[in-house]
């Protein structure tokens, strides 16, 4: 491969992990909410929400918004961050106040155009308990 598209490929890389990890500390953790539809494409779908309710950036809006309300103290923390073809994989943990321990799963998310434009599966890999 090139230089030039090696260079290319490292570039978008880097942008598609920047803009999850945005969304993450900014907006999650932050409480950015208008900052969505700047790394969020309009026409987003969600893969992994519930059958039958709508999957787009309001939905997504709405969720966020609805996890920091009733989440209250709940901090998100990346402890893996990668892409590979324009698919960043995300290892999250989630700590809350309310809860003892932390809980981590793990995220893939489709990148266009560098905006979160689809995001599927959560899959659960571990949760601990704090005595």
């Amino acid at each position: 491969m090139p230089i030039k598209a090696l260079a290319r490929e490292r570039v978008t890389e880097s942008t598609g992990c920047a803009v999850v990890r945005r969304l993450v500390e900014e907006v999650a953790n932050g409480g950015r909410m208008m900052l969505i539809d700047e790394l969020v494409a309009g026409d987003f779908r969600e893969h992994a929400g519930p059958p039958g309710l709508p999957s787009d950036r309001e939905v997504l809006k709405q969720a966020i918004a609805s996890r920091r309300l009733f989440g209250v103290g709940s901090e998100y923390r990346i402890s893996a961050l990668n892409e590979e073809d324009g698919l960043v994989t995300l290892t999250l943990e989630e700590r809350g106040q309310r809860s003892e321990g932390t809980c981590s799963a793990e995220h893939r998310i489709r990148m266009v155009e560098g905006k979160i434009a689809e995001h599927w599966g959560v899959k659960p890999l571990f949760s601990t308990s704090q005595p």
